[in-house]
């Protein structure tokens, strides 16, 4: 397994795995659990090692996933229509809203939306803080329909880091038991992270997503992305990820990744490309010659 991990992730990967503990590479699917991880094991040895020790017990708790909410000082609502979804926009800051507002993401992911009973009175920090009271204070809950995905949004937004991931996007972190009455009520399934991994990364089906954008609800990384709860290779042999762009290379042709997002770069690249060759190198102090469009990509 040492090996298998080496050659997809790097021996600097493979070999913090191995300094830290040996018992990770027995793991099952350990492999497939780190193959978009990227390759720097250092943030994600914590939540490893809950993997190593999870307790896969169901809680078997009876609670509706509503009473627990209330249970916990919030109100909710299940977010199945534009109205719905968009309700607790009236407490985001204009410059804060979450970019699901606007969007049918209700149409692609059960979405429960919650707020704090005394929302209105709870004050902002000084620093923004992801997991404090004020950006707790209104959350959305949102699982992708065809499982392995939730993400829970906070009411700070991009003002806090990692804030598609408060609380771990752990439901019990909200009230203990209520990861399993969600996953009941919605006929779901999901990772519910325990353990922290700082950094850019999500949980996809049990996946590590390690990424560099997030834009709309989309996790765009150097080789794949997530859209809708799933994951997406590109293909190696014809597809090159770059910031947050797709370029189908024999094609020519640049596209945003995140949809419903438009960009003008796309157009004005497409335009400088169409009478030239495109050629992928990784020298970084290659040339461009006449008639090609030169690409550096890091190894």
């Amino acid at each position: 397994m040492y090996n298998r991990i080496k050659k997809r992730n790097g021996e600097q990967f493979a070999k913090q795995i191995k300094d830290y503990h040996n018992g990770i590479f027995d793991i099952p699917k350990i492999n497939e659990i780190c193959y978009y991880a990227g390759r720097n094991a250092e943030p994600l040895l914590p939540y490893l090692i809950s993997l190593l020790n999870k307790d896969d017990e169901c809680q078997n708790n009876p609670d509706y996933f509503g009473d627990l909410i209330e249970k916990a000082g919030y109100n909710w609502v299940i977010a199945d229509t534009m109205e719905k979804q968009d309700s607790i926009k009236k407490y985001f800051k204009s410059n804060e809203e979450l970019c699901t507002f606007g969007t049918k993401r209700f149409e692609s992911h059960y979405m429960v939306n919650v707020w704090k009973k005394n929302a209105e009175n709870i004050d902002r920090e000084e620093t923004p803080t992801r997991d404090g009271e004020y950006g707790t204070s209104v959350m959305s809950i949102q699982m992708a329909k065809n499982g392995g995905f939730i993400s829970i949004k906070n009411r700070y937004n991009h003002a806090a880091p990692s804030c598609d991931n408060t609380l771990n996007s752990n439901p019990d972190n909200i009230i203990a038991g209520l990861s399993d009455a969600l996953k009941r009520h919605f006929n779901v399934d999901f990772s519910s992270q325990k353990v922290e991994i700082v950094g850019n990364y999500h949980i996809v089906n049990n996946v590590i997503i390690n990424y560099n954008y997030e834009i709309g609800g989309c996790f765009i990384g150097p080789d794949s992305y997530v859209s809708d709860g799933e994951i997406v290779k590109v293909d190696p042999n014809k597809e090159l990820i770059i910031d947050y762009f797709l370029l189908d290379v024999p094609k020519k042709t640049l596209s945003v990744i995140p949809k419903n997002h438009e960009d003008g770069f796309v157009e004005a690249f497409n335009e400088e490309v169409k009478d030239k060759t495109i050629r992928i190198s990784k020298k970084p102090n290659d040339i461009q010659r006449d008639g090609e469009f030169l690409i550096i990509k890091e190894k």
